[in-house]
Order: C-alpha cells, then structure tokens, then sequence
C-alpha cells in the first residue's frame, strides 16, 4: 500500500502583497487582542480570528511566497510578532481554565470554541505559510526568478503533503517533476548529449527524461 501526492501547478492571477500591505494588517491584529482579551467576548475573538485567516490567505500560495522572499526580514518579523501572540493567546486560555468555576459551562464553551478558530488561524501562518517560505527559499537558492519560486513551491507542497501522509511506501520513496515548456532546446546537440546520459527507461533515480516537449526529472530514496 503506498500514499500518492500530485500537485498541477498553474500562474497564480492574484497581485503579491507589499511588506507593507501585511505589516499593516498585522498592527490591526495586535490592536485588536487586547480589547477581545480584556472584554472577554467570543464576538471580538472572532473578529480577530477572521482579520488572522484573512491575513493567512495573503500570505498563501505563489504571490505570498513572492512577498516573503523579496523581504527576508518580513518572515522573521511575522514569525517573532506572531509567536508573541500566540503565547499571550494560549496564557489567556490558561486563566480561563484555572477560573472555570466562576463561569457557567455554556459560555466557557462558546468562548473556547472562538479561542480555538483564533489559535488554528495563528498556527496556519506560523507553521505553514511561514514555514513554506522558508522551505522554498532553501529549495530556490539564490535570487530566484518568479517562476522558480512558483516550481519550487510546487515541489515544496508535495514535499510536505508526503511527510503528513499516515500511510507511505515502505520500500521506497521518491519525487517526479514534469516540467512544460522548459525554456532550452531539446534538440540541441549539448541538451541531447546530457538528457543522454541521464536517460533511464525505468525512471531510476537521477533520471531525466525528454518526452512530448516537456522534461521529467525523478528522484527516488530507498526505504
């Protein structure tokens, strides 16, 4: 039995937003905690909540992969403020709970309930928008162009979606990445000599493969 990832990758029509776009829905974040926190009113927790998503969905896909790597320091700015948050976040829960005598069951609930949409909100853009950026950046190397970015973000999101499978293959492992309109002349004499060489009927790994005007590259790990 074996999980099987496949990510189709296509241009994104949304315009990447600035460092400042995000930076601002940031400080309307922060200024919004401290009224929910001391209100203690689930309505305002959700309001903060969907100012976290929305700002999340900036932040995803290929146009917020563009922001954060043309600002390195803007993942690490996001990353400390937010982390801040969270902490502030799962500390007023933590009084919740040590006070949950003084409150009736029902409204602990339903303010639980908001503290757990703001808390998967917060988690999303730290462990996944965040965290791919990061990823891709390392996969990309150094000034990559936009269209890397958007290839790499496509290997990154297999990647990923491999790791959180709860079923893989147990013999073996690997990655194939069909690219279309590779941008080099396949039959360029230099081009055939390397596809040549890298040839392999049985896509081993390693193997690079010219098919229908598009090139497949596969890399395998055994076990």
């Amino acid at each position: 039995m074996c999980g099987i990832i496949a990510v189709l990758r296509r241009r994104s029509r949304r315009v990447a937003p600035t460092s400042e776009v995000v930076l601002v829905a940031l400080a309307q974040v922060e200024g919004l905690w401290p009224h929910a926190r001391s209100a203690e009113d689930p309505r305002r927790i959700d309001e903060l909540s969907q100012e976290v998503e929305t700002l999340d969905v900036l932040l995803r896909g290929e146009p917020g992969v563009q922001t954060l790597a043309a600002a390195p320091g803007l993942a690490a700015e996001l990353d400390r403020r937010f982390g801040q948050l969270a902490a502030e976040v799962a500390a007023f829960e933590g009084l919740l709970d040590a006070n949950a005598a003084d409150r009736s069951p029902g409204a602990l609930e339903v303010l639980g309930a908001s503290l757990i949409r703001l808390k998967d909100a917060l988690w999303s853009i730290r462990k996944d928008r965040l965290r791919t950026a990061r990823e891709v950046a390392i996969l990309a190397g150094a000034a990559p162009t936009s269209a890397a970015l958007a290839a790499y973000l496509a290997i990154q999101e297999t990647l990923s979606a491999l790791d959180r499978l709860e079923v893989r293959g147990r013999d073996s492992a690997g990655i194939q990445v069909l690219v279309r309109h590779p941008g080099v002349n396949l039959t360029e004499p230099a081009t055939l000599m390397l596809l040549l060489s890298r040839s392999d009927e049985l896509f081993n790994s390693g193997s690079a493969i010219a098919a229908d005007g598009c090139l497949n590259f596969v890399y395998k790990a055994a076990a």
